[in-house]
């Protein structure tokens, strides 16, 4: 489903906004900026739906430009130095390039074109995706940003759980030391205060995998284990959560 509206309203921002009427018979450009690396599980599914979008009869003679950040690999939100480098790369890099629709896809994109859109890509218009309702909930989006958020339901995720699960004992949740990590940690932490009545709640946070894999290790059958992210572990490794998830190796 996200997959289909991703490509439903890119496709309405490139032929209906972005890529102005005059512009038909001349080459037109998408740069979509992803914050984390190419690899992620997320990334290609999006990057997919992009594409066949891209390729569908538009009439329109279009280029697809990809970025990836590398967010938390190389740096991570605040980080001045990485925000200096990246943001000078993509402004040297697209000088005198004719760029007519954007995608940020995630927090950390949509941040750094927050902080740079004015000096990088002036008067872009920018589609948002992969960012959660309550970046922007009390403070409006930027003038020319849309964005598509996601819904992130920890309470509802957990509460399902235990229907599935009704003998649980516990509930293990495991997160990193990313920034995006910590926040889904604080979100998670947040959203039982409106549950009393659920199981213990115990938190692995911010260990090293092989540590986290030790102790899951010695679980009862009656825990549930919840990881709504792990992006990089206590040894500032990094991960893909779905592959930490199906595939856990340190």
């Amino acid at each position: 489903m996200q997959k289909l509206v991703v490509a439903c309203l890119l496709t309405f921002l490139i032929v209906a906004t972005a890529v102005p009427v005059s512009g038909a018979g001349q080459s037109q450009t998408v740069l979509v900026i992803y914050s984390n690396h190419q690899s992620l599980p997320a990334n290609r599914e999006i990057d997919d739906a992009i594409r066949e979008t891209l390729g569908a009869d538009t009439h329109l003679d279009l280029r697809y430009q990809t970025e990836f950040l590398d967010y938390p690999r190389f740096g991570d939100v605040g980080d001045k130095a990485y925000d200096k480098l990246v943001s000078d790369f993509l402004r040297e890099k697209y000088a005198g390039q004719s760029i007519d629709a954007m995608v940020a896809v995630g927090l950390q994109a949509f941040q750094l074109l927050s902080r740079h859109r004015d000096d990088l890509f002036p008067d872009m218009q920018v589609l948002v995706v992969d960012i959660p309702r309550s970046v922007y909930e009390n403070q409006p989006l930027p003038a020319g940003f849309l964005a598509i958020p996601i819904e992130i339901k920890p309470l509802a995720t957990l509460k399902l759980a235990v229907r599935l699960q009704p003998e649980a004992r516990e509930i293990v949740v495991v997160t990193g030391v990313s920034n995006y990590d910590l926040a889904s940690e604080q979100s998670t932490r947040s959203a039982l205060t409106a549950w009393q009545e659920h199981p213990p709640v115990r938190y692995l946070s911010g260990l090293p995998l092989d540590s986290v894999l030790s102790e899951l290790t010695r679980l009862p059958h009656s825990s549930i284990v919840y990881v709504p992210s792990l992006l990089q572990d206590g040894n500032g490794k990094t991960y893909a959560t779905r592959d930490v998830v199906l595939n856990p190796k340190p």
